[in-house]
């Protein structure tokens, strides 16, 4: 019955899955829903061309969709955001000089937000379950670019587990978690995420930062 099922929009770029994801869970919890499909797409392609070499190696387009029910073996333990809006021009869509929209990036600074400010989010979350970085199991993070992933979780300790995963798809935005985790269930033979803690982690366009802890039990 079309009565029975409702839409939501969230637009929130990079951390977009992660922001569905808490409003699925809250939805499931309180029985307000018996499902949810979340579905992530962008088509960033059409804000840049391949002259834009701060852009054009690093982005690409997806769909992807992610359904998800109550009473499973993923709970989801808590979550903590950052946004920063007041450099959020840093990574944008942009007016051009000749009237268009356009994505806008500047590289190293957002290499240096996201390597200021995440670890803190992560942090904060940890610590309020009396958790460490050593008890989380697996990683699922946003495919930003190989240095961004791969300096990131470094500062956070985690630098030599291979959490760049793709090379071959490139930055699909909102996307990029849900590929993720789709490629780890092939990869381990099981419904996704492997048991025990883990860490779903979304940052960028925003610029704003999503953190969240889910325990997945047997």
């Amino acid at each position: 019955d079309a009565r029975s099922i409702g839409f939501l929009e969230v637009s929130d770029g990079c951390t977009g899955f992660a922001r569905a994801l808490i409003i699925a869970n809250a939805l499931l919890d309180s029985k307000a829903a018996s499902r949810v499909h979340i579905t992530c797409a962008e088509k960033y392609s059409q804000f840049y061309d391949d002259r834009q070499e701060s852009v054009s190696p690093i982005f690409s387009d997806a769909i992807s969709i992610t359904t998800l029910s109550g009473g499973g073996r993923n709970h989801v333990l808590g979550h903590a955001f950052l946004n920063t809006f007041e450099d959020s021009h840093v990574i944008c869509i942009d007016r051009n000089e000749n009237g268009s929209d356009g994505l806008k990036m500047e590289g190293a600074r957002v290499l240096a937000w996201a390597l200021r400010e995440v670890p803190k989010v992560v942090s904060k979350l940890l610590g309020e379950h009396g958790l460490s970085v050593k008890d989380i199991d697996s990683w699922y993070v946003h495919q930003g670019s190989k240095i961004v992933v791969e300096t990131l979780l470094e500062s956070l300790g985690v630098g030599s587990l291979d959490n760049f995963t793709a090379a071959h798809l490139g930055n699909t935005v909102s996307s990029t978690i849900p590929i993720a985790l789709s490629d780890s269930g092939s990869i381990l033979r099981e419904p996704f995420i492997a048991k025990g803690y883990s860490v779903i982690l979304g940052f960028g366009v925003g610029l704003s930062i999503i953190a969240i802890l889910l325990e997945v039990t047997s």
